[in-house]
């Protein structure tokens, strides 16, 4: 279980939104790359591992022609994209996703 970063005035923990992610993001180049869900930061600190790199293709390759053969599947992409859900407490860049067509 992660622990929460705390307000050092307070000690209440720190609610992070997803503007605040973004400025984050934009302070820093490369690494480390931060997304929040819910308000609770997670921090990617190490560069993806060639294994990763590995597995990531292989998911977008399953997932692309899935979609190929069942167009209601949706899209599938890879690009670096930013998703929020609608929400200010969620920040996420995923490696690879999927959306279903009708959300499109």
């Amino acid at each position: 279980m992660a622990t929460p970063l705390l307000q050092p005035d307070t000690g209440e923990p720190i609610y992070y939104s997803a503007e605040m992610v973004d400025a984050l993001n934009s302070e820093i180049r490369e690494e480390p790359r931060y997304e929040c869900v819910y308000g609770e930061l997670f921090v990617a600190v190490s560069p993806p591992r060639p294994w990763h790199q590995t597995v990531r293709i292989r998911l977008f390759d399953a997932l692309r022609d899935y979609a190929r053969i069942e167009p209601a599947a949706g899209y599938v992409g890879a690009l670096e994209s930013k998703f929020t859900f609608g929400r200010v407490d969620v920040y996420t860049q995923p490696d690879v996703w999927a959306v279903r067509a009708e959300e499109w």
